[in-house]
């Protein structure tokens, strides 16, 4: 009798327990239901905070695929790139695999594409207006062969530092003229004997006056923000280098009108050459930029006991700015 009275009431015990859980279940339902509707009215009528707000709620109910794909679209509303991302990963994740599935994508990537900001081809565009660049550069000559006393040794490495300026770069012309000024300096090693050698140094004071090939437009594009134009040049100078014979000094005679050209005509020793093709990048919309360029240059020198005899080849790097 005990036995069957026991059994009665663990029954009922589950009866009740099936049924709450039940109306629970229910409950849950009517809520999730409830906060769906209420979010789907507030996105009809424009009121897509409020809309976020019911649909998250539902989301801590239930979480599903259409579910995502509304907040996705109620986040583009709003602007909000990070959480509209983010709603759309979890629609993808948990929407099944078919045509219903590849149409919503679709949808919801041309919602998420007022995120994406506008590429523009700035090589179609002109150059911005200015009058003339100037440039501070600074150049690498790693091997230089040098001639001593009919010996050519290997010891020079070149650097250079210097300022351009290219003007009238309002012609149609893409051919522009550049004057450039550099310092250069090296270490030239002259050996005496197979244990001894004596270091030197080397200095060359040079100006060279260049065309240089420079587009109004640019030619490629980098990202979004950075353009470049190929560009090079080439031109003749005059130097005076260190460690060479000064021949123009014997014919120096003192006048009285003497003038600074004329005493510069007798401090020169070389004429300079120069060629150089590189790329100058700048930011889309400002006339600053880089330029990086490869070149070949030598001299042709007065005296013959002392020279560089093969043209220096090396790299150039320039920090330009546009003048208006």
């Amino acid at each position: 009798m005990y036995y069957k009275i026991g059994r009665a009431i663990i029954i009922v015990i589950l009866i009740m327990f099936i049924a709450n859980f039940a109306n629970a279940q229910q409950t849950d339902q009517q809520r999730l239901e409830e906060y769906v509707s209420t979010a789907d009215n507030y996105y009809k009528n424009g009121n897509y905070y409020g809309a976020i707000n019911f649909y998250n709620k539902a989301r801590e109910i239930y979480e599903y695929a259409d579910l995502y794909y509304s907040l996705c679209l109620a986040y583009c509303a709003i602007g909000n790139e990070n959480d509209a991302n983010n709603a759309f990963e979890q629609y993808k994740r948990l929407a099944q695999k078919g045509k219903e599935k590849s149409e919503k994508v679709e949808k919801l990537k041309q919602a998420l594409a007022k995120f994406e900001k506008p590429f523009i081809k700035w090589k179609d565009y002109l150059y911005q207006k200015v009058s003339s660049f100037w440039s501070i550069n600074y150049s690498y000559s790693p091997y230089v062969p040098f001639n001593y006393n009919e010996n050519i040794y290997t010891g020079t490495t070149m650097h250079g530092v210097g300022i351009s300026i290219m003007a009238d770069n309002k012609r149609r012309t893409l051919l522009k003229f550049e004057t450039d000024i550099s310092f250069y300096w090296g270490n030239t090693v002259y050996p005496y004997s197979h244990y001894r050698s004596s270091i030197e140094n080397l200095y060359n004071v040079d100006i060279k006056f260049k065309g240089k090939f420079f587009s109004k437009k640019p030619q490629f594009q980098l990202g979004r923000n950075i353009v470049g134009r190929i560009t090079g040049s080439f031109g003749v100078g005059i130097g005076w280098l260190s460690n060479t014979d000064m021949v123009l000094t014997q014919y120096y005679e003192k006048r009285d009108d003497e003038n600074l050209l004329y005493l510069l005509m007798y401090t020169l020793n070389n004429f300079s050459y120069q060629a150089s093709i590189g790329t100058f990048l700048s930011i889309r919309d400002k006339p600053i930029g880089l330029k990086i360029e490869v070149f070949a240059q030598g001299y042709w020198q007065f005296s013959e006991e002392n020279n560089f005899v093969v043209p220096q080849v090396g790299v150039l790097v320039g920090m330009t700015f546009g003048m208006k």
